[in-house]
């Protein structure tokens, strides 16, 4: 979680420094790579898998379309992917609902303002 966190707070710092001229690829990389390194399947670390998925829904949190608007197609990428949604969602317990039913939300209140303009 320190890494996510340490990426998380680079990103946002980066993003306001460079505004326009702010790239998301290299942290989409970033966070798209080490998703698919720790989605290995491995039946005996459920619970720890699920914490990796929860750290890396904290950290999806805090990197959110409001905050760091210039991140939002990557931002997108990364909670549908085929690595989190589906995995954080199948979770015993329904567990993953909520934390990715927070994500959804974020989602929404970004497009709230584009989608009031269409008629």
């Amino acid at each position: 979680t320190r890494a996510l966190s340490a990426i998380a707070r680079v990103l946002i710092r980066d993003c306001e420094r460079k505004e326009a001229q702010f790239n998301q690829r290299p942290y989409f990389r970033i966070l798209s790579n080490l998703l698919m390194d720790v989605s290995a399947p491995e039946p005996n670390f459920e619970q720890v898998h699920f914490q990796l998925l929860s750290a890396f829904c904290n950290t999806f949190h805090t990197c959110n379309p409001n905050r760091v608007p210039n991140f939002a197609f990557a931002w997108l990428e990364l909670i549908s992917n085929r690595m989190f949604m589906p995995k954080l969602l199948m979770v015993k317990g329904q567990r993953g609902w909520l934390m990715f039913q927070r994500l959804l939300v974020q989602l929404l209140y970004f497009l709230e303002p584009y989608l009031r303009r269409v008629q």
